[in-house]
């Protein structure tokens, strides 16, 4: 459960990782192969991905199945929370 909570997180800042994650490593990638700014959101997500399954092996607890729902529930936690919302505010009125 800890690593879930940890998914979550991890899934919920990747946004705010493209400007000092993805742009150096997309920089350094940048002489072996071209990477496309589109990429950058893509980059951070791995970036994410391994830095929770690096936490999972120190902690040694989580499964691959309740990283991924962590971290896409994390990744789309905000349009989630608005979409149920709006759902709340329809049915009310």
């Amino acid at each position: 459960m800890f690593v879930f909570i940890i998914a979550l997180i991890a899934g919920f800042i990747t946004p705010y990782l493209d400007g000092p994650v993805a742009r150096p490593v997309a920089k350094l990638l940048s002489p072996l192969f071209a990477v496309e700014e589109s990429e950058h959101r893509l980059i951070s997500f791995m970036v994410a991905l391994l830095g929770t399954g690096l936490l999972t092996r120190v902690f040694n607890s989580g499964t691959p199945f309740w990283i991924a729902i962590g971290l896409v529930l994390g990744y789309f936690a905000l349009r989630i929370v608005a979409g149920a919302k709006a759902m709340m505010d329809k049915r009310g009125s």
